[in-house]
């Protein structure tokens, strides 16, 4: 009797355990933003794709790390983003500020964008943008 409860116990586990979120939203579906920013992305293979209702992991800011620190920049800030060479898991990101400045950040190169050519949704790791134009 206790070999059936532990079986049924651990059975149910196995399937409560596969129930969970995949961490982001629903297959073809875009994240909801409150703003919809265009851009133009190109890509390290030079395709070059313009999007709307772009997001960095679903929000309308980016973040990544400056020294030791973790720098937030909302997109309505932000000209233009400059990837570099991955170097590991980061990606040196430098970006025109619309105030004339810059700033070199690092971006996790797993980090996902997201956006809509209008015909579908669009995803892509940071570690595969070569640069994104805001428009």
């Amino acid at each position: 009797m206790k070999k059936l409860i532990f079986v049924v116990v651990l059975s149910v586990a196995a399937l409560l355990c596969g129930m969970g979120e995949r961490g982001g939203p629903p297959e073809g579906a875009l994240p909801k933003t409150e703003e919809n920013f265009r851009v133009r992305l190109i890509d390290r293979s030079g395709q070059s794709l313009e999007l709307e209702q772009f997001s960095f992991k679903g929000k309308v800011f980016l973040e990544g790390e400056v020294g030791k620190g973790q720098l937030t920049v909302p997109f309505r800030n932000i000209r233009k983003m400059t990837f570099a060479a991955p170097e590991g898991e980061l990606v040196p990101v430098d970006l025109q500020l619309r105030a004339g400045s810059a700033v070199r950040l690092q971006l996790q190169g797993g980090d996902l964008f997201y956006g809509s050519p209008g015909y579908g949704t669009f995803q892509i790791r940071g570690g595969d943008v070569q640069s994104i134009d805001f428009l």
